[in-house]
């Protein structure tokens, strides 16, 4: 299997289980993750440290997952729901 481009990152089975709340009520892994940088954002915390702050909460659910590779999923998290809502207003 050759390498995977930069910034895209093969989904695994623990990925596949953030999309969706579990079977307990409680957050998934990508809804904490949006929800902890959607609040930054709202209440004013620059960019930055609320990307920061986001990788954190995603560690605390993955915390066998590298820096580098949490930076890419969460990125690719952020990006995915500032698409949808560019989208959304045309």
């Amino acid at each position: 299997m050759g390498a995977l481009p930069v910034g895209k990152i093969k989904e695994s089975a623990g990925d596949i289980m953030c999309r969706s709340i579990g079977k307990d009520g409680r957050f998934s892994c990508k809804k904490a993750v949006l929800n902890a940088y959607r609040n930054l954002r709202m209440t004013g915390v620059a960019d930055p440290d609320a990307f920061r702050a986001s990788v954190r909460v995603y560690r605390q659910y993955h915390p066998e997952i590298t820096t580098g590779d949490a930076n890419f999923r969460v990125a690719d998290w952020i990006g995915e729901v500032e698409t949808d809502c560019a989208g959304a207003l045309h």
